[in-house]
């Protein structure tokens, strides 16, 4: 992502977390007048309930993974640092399934009849499938994390919020050294 998509991140998340809590003490206020019991009184005469207020969420990582999903689709493909998490190794199947037609199978990583990985970049959210054939060149002009698909939005939250909270520099370095160790096993 680029510093000024950052930015625009961090100034989103720090804007809402005042504006959310701005609202809680107002939410505050208005529960402390129901409790009177004049007010309970005038409710109850007019047959009305009072409304209550939820509060609004203020814990600094939630509103930076809401801020950034709300924001992710404006990042393009040449502004990511190139991370990607290894998803699967595919082969077409044989048959074709009636409502989704073409059924891809998943194979080993390494099995010949294989012709394409997928991958999803960290950042962008979106999967992307390479061509056996172009497999090596992209794993040698990316970094792939080999961690099972399961972790990749553990994995994108700590990301976002170390970029956050510290820099994209050291979010990519963390993030890096956290999961890359596992690559070696492949």
């Amino acid at each position: 992502m680029t510093e000024e998509f950052l930015k625009m991140i961090k100034e989103s998340t720090y804007d809402e977390i005042k504006q959310n809590k701005l609202h809680n003490k107002k939410v505050d206020r208005v529960n402390k007048l129901l409790a009177y019991k004049c007010l309970k009184e005038y409710f109850s005469l007019v047959g009305e309930e009072p409304t209550r207020l939820k509060y609004y969420e203020t814990d600094f990582e939630e509103i930076v993974n809401k801020v950034f999903n709300r924001a992710v689709y404006q990042i393009k493909d040449t502004e990511t640092n190139h991370i990607y998490v290894y998803r699967n190794t595919y082969k077409s199947g044989d048959y074709d399934d009636i409502v989704h037609g073409p059924s891809d199978v998943i194979v080993g990583r390494n099995d010949p009849s294989a012709e394409f990985r997928t991958y999803h970049d960290l950042e962008q959210g979106y999967e992307i499938n390479v061509p056996i054939r172009k497999c090596e060149e992209f794993e040698k002009n990316n970094h792939i994390l080999f961690v099972g698909i399961s972790r990749y939005y553990e994995i994108r939250q700590e990301f976002i919020i170390d970029a956050v909270k510290e820099s994209q520099e050291t979010a990519v370095k963390k993030v890096l050294k956290r999961y890359t160790k596992k690559n070696n096993n492949n």
